[in-house]
């Protein structure tokens, strides 16, 4: 058992007063110098939260967003650790390590590319960093480096290509029926601004050619039985992408389409004695010029109201685009740091000090033997 002569510590210690004051003075000086010229690194960050705006109504004025709202594309609600395994993955810290040229930042000198990538992206781990906070959703993006400009700068441009990936990359409902809306409605005004062309050269070419009205009541039946029929056409291509074929909503549109087709038949069938066919004009008994100006007023009509059908469900995509898109409510934005992270000077000097003066006194005491056994 070791016994501690408490009275002897002090005169040990002011007897070697001179051993500990040089020893720690130097260990103290060793700190203070690598406090000095140690590298220094600084430290950008920006907290952030995302607010989810999307709405339980469907404003699409039939079933292509309704019928699919439970199926297509998965649950549409927050998921935070999704967006955390984004800003870090691998591509992405390859993304940031080719746009700031980091392998030449990190002084790595391998030939074999491979192996700069694998070294270059196991160095980013150290100075990029995405936290979540569980208790309140905020996400919070890191960037340690040595120099402050290129701290800022990478956080900024993790946060840039974030935002990015939220408002256009991100697949929802809403973007998806926009995106096939967007592409009918402009083959749609493709065919009306060529429809239209067509029936003014046509006119300058045979003059003025008018259609009585009944034969543009014959026609505006025709051509809203058309356009239904084509409505529920991309509304089916639409659905067809997502729903099995056994669905409802699906066989349903289906259903539809046959429907109009029979109408379609009815009409263009002149031996029939139905209803529809004794309204509809025979066109063939109009001359020719009479006949082919009605066909490009019926196409032309068509057209238009396949348009008035498609475009405001179009804009309705378009809400439903911007409500399923979450909102960034920025916390603390990105800043130029004004202090280094690190060294921390008072703290090493003060730890080197106490434990340079701990080991010099307990030096002396074991030597003189002020502990004994």
């Amino acid at each position: 058992m070791y016994h501690i002569k408490i009275k002897s510590i002090f005169k040990t210690l002011y007897n070697n007063r001179k051993f500990i004051i040089i020893f720690t003075s130097v260990c103290s000086i060793i700190a203070v110098l690598y406090s000095l010229f140690a590298t220094q690194y600084w430290t950008s960050s920006i907290s952030f939260k995302m607010t989810d705006t999307a709405s339980s109504s469907i404003p699409f004025n039939s079933a292509m967003l309704s019928s699919i709202s439970s199926s297509f594309l998965g649950d549409q609600t927050l998921d935070l650790d999704t967006y955390i395994a984004i800003l870090t993955s691998r591509d992405f810290k390859t993304k940031i390590i080719n746009e700031f040229k980091l392998i030449d930042y990190f002084k790595i000198t391998k030939k074999d590319t491979l192996q700069i990538k694998e070294l270059a992206i196991k160095s980013l781990k150290n100075e990029y960093r995405v936290e979540l906070n569980k208790e309140t959703d905020i996400i919070t993006i890191n960037s340690t480096t040595k120099d402050k400009y290129l701290s800022y700068n990478i956080v900024n441009y993790a946060f840039n290509y974030f935002d990015h990936y939220n408002r256009v990359t991100k697949k929802t409902k809403g973007r998806e029926e926009r995106i096939f809306l967007e592409v009918r409605i402009k083959e749609v005004n493709t065919k009306i601004d060529s429809l239209s062309k067509a029936i003014v050269e046509f006119q300058k070419k045979n003059n003025s050619i008018e259609l009585t009205e009944q034969t543009k009541a014959s026609l505006e039946i025709y051509s809203s039985i058309v356009a239904e029929k084509t409505k529920n056409e991309i509304e089916y291509e639409y659905l067809k992408k997502y729903l099995t074929e056994d669905n409802s909503t699906l066989s349903e549109t289906k259903e539809k389409i046959n429907s109009y087709k029979k109408k379609i038949e009815a009409i263009e069938d002149k031996s029939s004695n139905n209803e529809l066919s004794k309204f509809f004009i025979n066109l063939e008994n109009f001359p020719d010029a009479y006949r082919e100006y009605a066909i490009l007023d019926m196409q032309l009509t068509i057209q238009k109201s396949i348009f008035e059908i498609l475009y405001p469900q179009y804009e309705s995509s378009k809400l439903q685009e911007m409500k399923d898109i979450p909102t960034i409510d920025i916390i603390d934005s990105a800043y130029v740091p004004g202090f280094r992270t690190k060294p921390k000077r008072m703290i090493i000097c003060i730890i080197s000090f106490l434990l340079s003066l701990f080991l010099s006194s307990g030096y002396t005491l074991i030597k003189d033997k002020i502990i004994v056994k």
